[in-house]
């Protein structure tokens, strides 16, 4: 996708929140993500995303903050890495380790399709949304895409990927990845917090994503 699709394909969705009275801004100053984070939500980030646990560069990851009234009501990250030779699975078995502080593999068995994935990736994860704005579909879908087009702006990945709880593959509408594996992971107990086994992995090419946008009408 070239610069002048993503601004063509961007501005409608920039313009839709800016009309629904929402602001957005693309950060990656991770010490002011830090404190716009503790100002949205008391969860503790994700391991994968976490800044204490990750020495984050600004061409390696970023957070997408909407702000409505000067207030920050919605945050997204997404984080690059080169998966080179190795698999999703791999990754995911050799980091979890280190990431749940467990001297061995934490992961019990992972969905044979999890290991189709690999090359250059972007994890997209840490949704927090106020309660105020859970219900407002407009804005997180057109916030969602957004996202995405901005990482196929920003990287050139091979797959876009997260993990969402099983009640919340139905909000794949606001996503629309392609590809939706169920009970993705099991894990070896005590189970990581955060993880269950019921979790679902959402997942799409850069491919498949750039089509979506080139068919999309606003």
């Amino acid at each position: 996708m070239s610069i002048l699709e993503s601004i063509t394909f961007g501005a409608p969705l920039v313009d839709a929140l800016h009309n629904a009275g929402v602001g957005v801004k693309m950060v990656d100053d991770f010490d002011k993500v830090q404190s716009l984070e503790v100002k949205l939500s008391s969860k503790a980030p994700h391991p994968m995303l976490s800044l204490a646990r990750n020495d984050f560069v600004n061409d390696q990851a970023f957070w997408l903050f909407l702000f409505r009234e000067d207030q920050p009501i919605a945050s997204l990250a997404a984080k690059f890495f080169d998966l080179s030779n190795e698999t999703l699975e791999s990754y995911l078995r050799r980091t979890s380790r280190n990431q749940y502080d467990r001297s061995t593999d934490p992961i019990l068995e992972v969905d044979p399709m999890v290991g189709l994935l690999r090359g250059r990736m972007v994890y997209v994860g840490n949704l927090n949304v106020v309660d105020t704005e859970q219900g407002n579909i407009k804005v997180l879908s057109r916030y969602a895409r957004l996202m995405q087009l901005i990482c196929i702006a920003k990287w050139r990945f091979d797959w876009m990927y997260g993990f969402v709880s099983e009640d919340h593959v139905k909000l794949n509408r606001l996503y629309q990845f392609g590809m939706t594996v169920h009970d993705a992971i099991s894990w070896e107990r005590p189970s990581p917090d955060g993880r269950l086994d019921s979790h679902a992995l959402l997942a799409s090419s850069r491919r498949q994503l750039t089509s979506l946008f080139r068919r999309q009408t606003y």
